[in-house]
């Protein structure tokens, strides 16, 4: 969707719906824009559900904001399932650039503030309570949370990461999220040593590579330097003969 339209759906209805499909690694997810223009309250995003069905509870939502009403943290909400609630967590600051687009022309100079709202497995547990379905687990991470640490995977997950890198510290420029889900951290050309460690040992090293953790199956990204920008790409995949 363009900025135009984004700005004309506000202006028309007073909020607009970005939605992002679910791929292999990373789960649907579905955002508002306007609310903070429109009615001075926190966006709202949700995860892990059919686009459908997010659109539809985010126009729940946005029809409480435009009564008046201001949604409440630490509150468990039965208004948006038949068979399930919901509580909304406020996003870490740093969180918000990872999801929600910067329209200036909507800000206002105003400080971005976001609500997320969080849904119950079919025990009605929340992804923090005991019993919570691990199926589900991925589906919507919590953004109020995890700021050092943004990937999907256990903490304690091996990683490939060349040598130099821990033995030298030497900066990660290039990384590879294979199709099947294993990550490499070089730092330029193919080395002639790769050491296994854990990926949260890595980005406690270096917390930089958090900027790549919604790299998706199958792409690679390279940054000319330990700060720079990432550049995302597709990994080509040769034919088979």
């Amino acid at each position: 969707m363009t900025t135009d339209k984004i700005i004309s759906e506000v202006n028309t209805h007073g909020y607009s719906v970005i939605i992002s499909e679910t791929s292999k690694y990373l789960p649907p997810v579905a955002f508002t824009v306007g609310l903070q223009q429109k009615y001075n309250h926190p966006e709202i995003i949700i995860f892990g559900l059919p686009a459908h069905n997010m659109k539809s509870i985010l126009a729940d939502v946005t029809d409480m904001v435009k009564t008046g009403i201001k949604i409440q943290l630490s509150t468990c909400y039965n208004d948006f399932f038949d068979n399930g609630s919901a509580e909304f967590l406020e996003l870490a600051e740093e969180n918000i650039n990872d999801y929600f687009i910067e329209i200036p022309e909507l800000q206002n100079g105003k400080k971005r503030a976001a609500l997320q709202l969080v849904w119950t497995d079919s025990k009605n547990k929340f992804p923090w309570e005991e019993g919570f379905d691990p199926e589900f687990r991925w589906k919507q991470p919590l953004l109020d949370r995890n700021v050092n640490f943004k990937f999907r995977e256990e903490k304690d997950m091996e990683v490939l990461v060349a040598a130099d890198a821990i033995d030298q510290q030497k900066p990660i420029l290039n990384v590879i999220h294979e199709l099947h889900g294993k990550w490499q951290f070089l730092t330029g050309n193919i080395p002639e040593k790769m050491k296994l460690i854990s990926l949260e040992q890595l980005v406690t090293s270096d917390p930089s590579v958090n900027e790549i953790f919604d790299l998706d199956y199958g792409e690679a990204a390279e940054r000319d330097a330990r700060g720079g920008d990432w550049f995302k790409y597709k990994i080509e995949i040769p034919d088979e003969e």
